[in-house]
C-alpha cells in the first residue's frame, strides 16, 4: 500500500461558464468561487456569441456516434503563427502572409488547422483575418474557435492578446467547443482548446495546444496533462485528434507521455527535431484514422515561410481499427478550492512515481480514462494535486470497467 497523508475537508466547487472566444479571463476579485477547467465558448466567422454549456458534449448530444466513417480524405495542418510578426518571412504585411496561408490550404485540400500564437489587438484578429481569406480563396464556409491564453510580448510594440485556436472547413457546433486551462503553469498561462469536427470530417474531437517554453519540468507535466485530460474528456467520441506546438522534440519526456497514454504520432515520419506534432487516439466506434501523406509546409520549398515555425501537414483517410478497451477510474466528492485530482497505480500506463491528471466531469466528479491498460486487475490511488495521497488502502481496479471511488484526503 502506498502511504497517505492526513485527510482534509472537502469544500464545494462552483461551476462557472463564460464566453471563451476573444475574451480575457475575468480579473481575480479574491472570491473563493472556483472555476472548472473546461470553459466553453465558440467564435464562428461573423458570430461573436458564446454559449453557456460547461464541458465538451458527448456523442449522444452531438450525434457523433451515428455518422460512421467519413467518406472523403482531408488534410490537417498545425501552424504557429508567431503572432503578427513578419520579420522571418518574405511578406511585409499580415494581410499578405495570411492570404498565402489560405492559398496553400486550398491547394493542399486542408480542412482543419490547429493554430498557436494566434493573436489579436483592438485593430485586428489573426483568426478573423485567416477565416476571411479561407472563405474567399476556397469559396467554402470556414468557422473557427479561439481562446485567450496570455498577453504576448507585453510592454513592447508587438504586445497582443495571444491564444490557441482551430479553423475548420464547415460549420462548428457552438455547443461542442471548450477551453481547458492547465493546472500546471509557468510564467505564461497555457490553455488547450477543443472542438467536435463536423460529421463530414469524421466528428472527431480535435484539440489545439501550445505548451510552455520556459522550463522542461513544467512542459513535461503539461504533456502528461494534455494526454490524460484530452482522452478522458473525449472518451465517447468516435476518435481524438490533437495537434500543436509542444516546444519539445521526439524522444523527450513530453512527447513520450503522449505515446505512453496510447496516442499515435501521425507526424512521426517528419523531421525528428520538430517541436510541432500531430497525434491521434484511434476511434472508439470502429473508425480508424490512417495517414496517407505527411509533409512540411511553409519551409521555403513549395511555400514561402509564413512564420518562425514551418507548418506540419498530414492527410487522413478512414480505415478499420481494433477498438481499444477503455478502463474508467471515477472519483466522487468535492475538493478544496483550486485543487485537482490525479491517479497513480501499479500497472502501465499508471505508475507510483508520477500521476496522470483526471478530467473534472462535474463539480464533484473526476474521470481518468485509460486506453492501454493490459492487466486485468491493478491497484491505484487518487491524489490531490498529485502530491497528497488518498487515505486508506489502495483501490482495486478492473480493466474495461468503470471503477468508482470516494477518496478522502
Amino acid at each position: 500500500m502506498i502511504p497517505s497523508t492526513a485527510s482534509f475537508l472537502l469544500l464545494a466547487t462552483t461551476l462557472s461558464c463564460s464566453d471563451a472566444h476573444q475574451q480575457k479571463p475575468a480579473e481575480d476579485t479574491g472570491s473563493d468561487t472556483a472555476q472548472r477547467p473546461w470553459d466553453s465558448g465558440n467564435h464562428s466567422a461573423g458570430d461573436t456569441t458564446g454559449d453557456t454549456s460547461c464541458g465538451p458534449d458527448t456523442a449522444a448530444d452531438t450525434g457523433q456516434g451515428s455518422t460512421g466513417p467519413w467518406k472523403t480524405p482531408y488534410g490537417i495542418l498545425t501552424l504557429n503563427l508567431h503572432c503578427f510578426k513578419t520579420s522571418e518571412t518574405p511578406y511585409t504585411s499580415n494581410d499578405d502572409r495570411f492570404q498565402a496561408v489560405a492559398e496553400a490550404v486550398a491547394a493542399e485540400d486542408i480542412a482543419v488547422i490547429a493554430v498557436q500564437e494566434a493573436c489579436q489587438t483592438d485593430e485586428m484578429s489573426a483568426m478573423e483575418m485567416l477565416s476571411d481569406d479561407l472563405n474567399a480563396v476556397s469559396d467554402q464556409t470556414w468557422t473557427y474557435t479561439w481562446s485567450f491564453s496570455h498577453v504576448g510580448w507585453e510592454g513592447t510594440e508587438d504586445e497582443a492578446d495571444e491564444g490557441v485556436g482551430v479553423l475548420v472547413r464547415g460549420v462548428l457546433d457552438e455547443t461542442s467547443t471548450g477551453t481547458y486551462t492547465y493546472f500546471t503553469q509557468d510564467s505564461l498561462t497555457r490553455v488547450m482548446v477543443g472542438v467536435d469536427l463536423p460529421p463530414e470530417l469524421g466528428s472527431f474531437r480535435f484539440f489545439s495546444i501550445h505548451l510552455s517554453n520556459d522550463h522542461q519540468h513544467v512542459r513535461e507535466l503539461q504533456g502528461r496533462e494534455t494526454a490524460s485530460v484530452a482522452l478522458s474528456s473525449s472518451w465517447e467520441s468516435p476518435g481524438l485528434l490533437l495537434a500543436g506546438d509542444f516546444n519539445d522534440t521526439e524522444g523527450s519526456a513530453t512527447h513520450e507521455a503522449m505515446l505512453d497514454f496510447g496516442y499515435n504520432d501521425l507526424s512521426e515520419s517528419l523531421d525528428s527535431s520538430r517541436i510541432d506534432h500531430i497525434f491521434a487516439q484511434q476511434g472508439q466506434q470502429g473508425t480508424g484514422i490512417q495517414v496517407t501523406e505527411s509533409k512540411v509546409l511553409f519551409d521555403g520549398t513549395t511555400y514561402d515561410p509564413v512564420s518562425d515555425h514551418p507548418g506540419y501537414y498530414v492527410r487522413l483517410q478512414a480505415g478499420a481499427v481494433e477498438t481499444p478497451v477503455l478502463t474508467h477510474l471515477v472519483a466522487q466528492g468535492q475538493l478544496q478550492n483550486g485543487s485537482w485530482l490525479s491517479v497513480r497505480g501499479s500497472q502501465e500506463p499508471l505508475s507510483w512515481d508520477l500521476g496522470w491528471t483526471a478530467w473534472q466531469e462535474s463539480s464533484d466528479t473526476w474521470r481518468l480514462v485509460l486506453s492501454t491498460m493490459s492487466a486485468d486487475t491493478f491497484e491505484y490511488k487518487w491524489l490531490s494535486n498529485d502530491s497528497q495521497w488518498q487515505t486508506g488502502e489502495n483501490e482495486q481496479g478492473l480493466r474495461g470497467q468503470e471503477n468508482t471511488a470516494s477518496p478522502l484526503f
